[in-house]
């Protein structure tokens, strides 16, 4: 979110009726005069019988959550799944072509919103080709991934 004339930050908190996901934020501010809601993620990985039941009640939270929500709504972050729907809103992978997100050549990052991404790029980290663990641990294993919400 950038800091620019015109936005204000309302408040910023973990939420209760989020708790079956470990590692969220959400984000509520006003940009010329409009309410954003903003949840950044990190789900678990859908793995394994346990982690598939927990990864569905994960994105189940997060359904309840968005149709709680009135004005723009984000969900963004890493999903651990290269799924192209997500709570009926759209996806900036779309714009991106579905390009990878991760250095492991997947796209489990995205962002989701209504109204829909009018654009959207990734960046790959600059670490060579083939990265060795210290130069992942110094950056990221993520690509940046940058989307315009109107």
């Amino acid at each position: 979110v950038c800091e620019r004339p015109g936005v204000h930050l309302v408040k910023y908190q973990r939420v209760p009726g989020l708790s079956s996901l470990s590692k969220h934020l959400v984000v509520t501010l006003v940009a010329d005069g409009k309410d954003y809601h903003i949840a950044v993620v990190h789900l678990i990985r859908p793995i394994r019988e346990s982690g598939i039941e927990k990864h569905g009640k994960q994105l189940m939270a997060l359904d309840s959550w968005v149709r709680s929500q009135s004005g723009a709504v984000v969900v963004m972050g890493d999903f651990n799944d290269t799924g192209k729907a997500l709570l009926g809103l759209r996806s900036a992978g779309e714009l991106t072509h579905w390009s990878a997100t991760h250095l492991s050549g997947k796209s489990f990052d995205n962002i989701y919103s209504l109204p829909a991404p009018t654009q959207a790029m990734v960046q790959r980290p600059r670490y060579p080709k083939k990265p060795n663990k210290l130069t992942v641990a110094t950056w990221t294993d993520h690509y940046l991934l940058e989307a315009t919400v109107p």
